[in-house]
């Protein structure tokens, strides 16, 4: 269900400098894929442990996720992603 997807990714507390804007789900072989773009205002100075956190925290909510890909919506180049474990 789409709705499950979404709330998990939309509701995350992200990093200043982040903003949700919306998500692409790669279902259709395994393992899924999402991808997450974010509004960006500034880049933070941190190596993305923060999106680790926020990766981390979705996929314990979202069983068969395999990877998730932080996007760059302005520019849609990849921040950075990250394997389930």
């Amino acid at each position: 269900n789409y709705h499950n997807v979404i709330e998990p990714a939309s509701f995350q507390h992200y990093s200043t400098g982040y903003t949700y804007d919306h998500i692409e789900i790669r279902s259709d072989e395994d393992p899924y894929v999402l991808i997450i773009y974010l509004k960006v205002t500034e880049m933070p100075d941190s190596d993305y442990l923060d999106l680790e956190q926020n990766s981390n925290s979705i996929f314990d909510l979202i069983a068969n996720l395999g990877k998730i890909t932080f996007v760059n919506e302005e520019t849609q180049k990849e921040i950075v992603s990250y394997n389930k474990e």
